[in-house]
């Protein structure tokens, strides 16, 4: 199904597809074809993608259009299934829900939405378009990433090696605000949001599940990286990590984060470490921490390594003597820490 023209309502339709190029519901500024100043005011309801080999939702702009913002759509209760388990016409990409491939968004609202099973990313915005004034609300995204990792090191040359396998992926330029979201069993990384990334009472369990050899990808149930060019450039509140096979929560090349009341728990670690906060770069600053870490599968629960201009509180519960470390930095305040060991 195609959808060129403003003010469309799709509803109760569900839909498969072969692994044909594009996707099963394509919403698209095509000038050749239906040509408004923008396109917009678009809403689908009740609508399902199931065992495709192409996207299940996709949003796009065909190349030479001078105005490709699609604006002011809205998702309610729609499911993305087992996108690209009927082959794929695009290996690399198939994801549920794309909503910023070529085109830019101003408008989102996504509520009541479920992505499974999905080759790539559940809910997916692309790196380079520009995405403003965009919320999901009460969204599942589960056991997404079915493609293998790949098994040599990261090339930004060699497509081969490039990778989402996220519960839902909001990379820079994305606006985005996730409202209690739930991520779960995703291959890689269960929230990937940087730069204006905005986060309230989000769960993330099992990420890295169904991945065993994690040498060349390693999961993290929160993943932002980078995020800095904005203040707040993260905001994290009332979110929680659950048995990630990686780490419980990732963030560097970070300035002006804000993440109250995280709560991490049981993360199996990166290297005997449960939660990165500046360990990748080195660069994590301006930022106030509040988080409640507790697990046994890590010697350390939370590290902060070269931080500057950061306080911490909450508390970590643990038997290890490095549970909380902090390595190198500058003005890091640990006072609102409580570090005490399991059982006490």
């Amino acid at each position: 199904m195609t959808i060129r023209a403003s003010h469309a309502k799709i509803h109760n339709i569900t839909g498969t597809a072969d692994a044909s190029i594009q996707a099963v519901y394509l919403l698209i500024h095509d000038p050749a074809v239906y040509a408004p100043p923008t396109l917009e005011d678009v809403e689908f309801v009740n609508c399902k993608a199931v065992d495709t080999g192409t996207y299940g939702f996709l949003h796009n702009a065909w190349g030479g259009s001078t105005n490709k913002v699609i604006k002011d759509v809205r998702y309610d209760n729609c499911q993305a299934i087992n996108c690209g388990s009927k082959g794929a016409f695009n290996p690399p990409w198939i994801t549920g829900f794309d909503f910023a491939e070529l085109n830019d968004m101003d408008g989102l609202r996504v509520t009541n939405c479920l992505a499974e099973g999905n080759l790539e990313s559940g809910f997916h915005f692309e790196f380079d378009p520009k995405v403003t004034n965009a919320v999901l609300e009460n969204c599942t995204s589960k056991n997404n990433g079915q493609k293998p990792y790949p098994s040599v090191p990261y090339k930004q040359s060699d497509m081969s090696t490039h990778y989402f396998g996220c519960g839902y992926y909001a990379p820079p330029n994305a606006d985005v605000t996730f409202k209690n979201c739930v991520a779960e069993g995703n291959s890689l990384y269960g929230f990937y949001a940087t730069n204006g990334g905005k986060l309230y009472d989000c769960v993330d369990k099992d990420t890295g599940a169904g991945k065993t050899d994690y040498t060349h990808r390693k999961p993290a149930g929160y993943y932002s990286i980078p995020s800095r060019s904005t203040d707040p450039a993260l905001v994290l509140e009332n979110c929680t990590s659950i048995d990630s096979h990686g780490y419980g929560l990732q963030v560097d090349l970070a300035s002006n984060i804000r993440i109250e009341n995280f709560e991490l728990v049981n993360p199996a670690g990166i290297d005997g470490k449960g939660a990165s906060l500046g360990g990748t770069n080195g660069q994590f600053s301006n930022a106030e921490v509040d988080i409640h870490a507790s697990g046994d599968r890590v010697d350390t629960l939370v590290w902060a390594k070269n931080n500057q201009n950061v306080q911490y509180t909450g508390e970590v519960t643990s038997a290890s003597e490095k549970a909380f470390l902090v390595e190198g930095g500058q003005n890091v305040q640990t006072d609102g820490m409580a570090v005490a060991s399991a059982g006490e």
